[in-house]
């Protein structure tokens, strides 16, 4: 038997557990028990995002919907959590486009178009005002019978090499690993290699030397890859951010609640959102501490580099639309990459006159320009 073929069987088993799991709770009214799952370990972002989700949950509804979390990975694998989530394996649980673009090709873009970011927090409120608010992305959920809650974005990318990276030229035939489309084609066009292995293999890649260096965030080096026991120099050139993840809602099980119990879910989406990007930005400085605790420098670009990675940007977005189309084949996208960079403009506006770690007013800019603009009789309602 094939691992698909087990993992197939796997997931009709638990969908027809839980399924008869539900129609044993619906009828006791004063309690429903749910499932919230993640594919990375209780202690990571998303981890304690899932738990903070159903903690906030219970107590908005006074215990009246339970979600039991899972998490590492336990019930769905990464690239098996969008199916599951669409077939009620799980109530709500983390999706990244990136291991489903077929399935998600606009999301999946918009990680092509946080390759001219240079802002996480601004790319990730962003984001997920894009996913919420643009009817294109609304719509797309809505085709894997799921509905959007909030997602989050980790730091920006930089090149992690072995070896001490300083200037543009020093990139020239190196072995890079990339994660998205931009980076990939810049990496080409500086003259460097760019190559696609799993995440998993980025470590042993610049230990062994079949990787020279990999395009990744600062969390790269600690919570992730633990890259501060293998790299020697992070050549720290803005090649954007990674948009493409986030938290989904089974539709069922959505439109089978009350329009009460859907305002209380939304209601506590603001502050989740703000403490999970709080922990990013978190995770990100203790990042920075540990490589410059580790001795390994942190080179700036020079102007040079910085001015032609701009003009690529500016040229890679102009034909992202078209490029998307070709490759995709979804209509014309390009009210949602001018959507989604306006957003990043206003939300580098709108951060500016807070500080980012203050959840409270954090939240209160989540809630009045996000999710005070759903209404719970009618989103994910279709």
């Amino acid at each position: 038997m094939t691992f698909w073929r087990r993992k197939t069987m796997k997931l009709k088993y638990i969908k027809s557990g839980l399924v008869g799991s539900a129609l044993l709770l619906a009828a006791s009214p004063a309690l429903a028990e749910f499932v919230a799952a993640t594919y990375n370990p209780p202690d990571s972002p998303t981890g304690i995002f899932m738990q903070d989700f159903a903690d906030s949950v219970k107590a908005a509804t006074d215990g009246e919907i339970v979600f039991n979390v899972f998490a590492g990975g336990s019930l769905l694998p990464a690239d098996g959590s969008l199916s599951g989530i669409s077939a009620n394996v799980a109530q709500i649980g983390q999706v990244t486009a990136n291991y489903v673009p077929s399935d998600l090709p606009l999301t999946f873009m918009l990680s092509d178009v946080s390759f001219t970011a240079d802002d996480q927090l601004a790319l990730g409120m962003a984001y997920v005002q894009t996913k919420l608010l643009h009817p294109k992305l609304v719509a797309e959920a809505d085709r894997n019978n799921t509905v959007y809650a909030t997602g989050y974005v980790i730091g920006i990318y930089n090149y992690i090499c072995r070896g001490n990276v300083a200037k543009l030229e020093d990139l020239k035939g190196k072995k890079i690993r990339t994660a998205t489309g931009g980076q990939v084609s810049f990496s080409s066009s500086i003259g460097a290699v760019p190559v696609q292995v799993p995440s998993t293999e980025i470590y042993t890649g610049l230990q062994r030397g079949s990787l020279d260096c990999t395009a990744g965030s600062p969390e790269f080096m600690t919570t992730f890859f633990k890259l501060t026991e293998v790299a020697n120099s992070v050549y720290k050139l803005p090649l954007g951010g990674n948009a493409n993840d986030g938290y989904y809602m089974n539709k069922d099980f959505w439109k089978g609640l009350t329009e009460e119990q859907r305002d209380e879910i939304i209601s506590i989406l603001p502050a989740a959102t703000a403490r999970n990007a709080i922990n990013l930005l978190n995770d990100v400085e203790g990042a920075w501490a540990a490589t410059a605790e580790a001795g390994i420098p942190v080179n700036e670009p020079e102007p040079e580099a910085l001015a032609r990675l701009s003009e690529y940007k500016a040229n890679f977005a102009a034909k992202l639309a078209a490029t998307t189309m070709e490759r995709r084949g979804v209509e014309d996208p390009s009210d949602v990459i001018a959507y989604f960079i306006e957003a990043q403009d206003k939300w580098k506006g709108l951060l500016a006159g807070i500080d980012p770690k203050d959840e409270v007013a954090l939240t209160a800019l989540i809630k009045s320009e996000i999710f005070d603009k759903l209404d719970p009789a009618t989103y994910g309602m279709n």
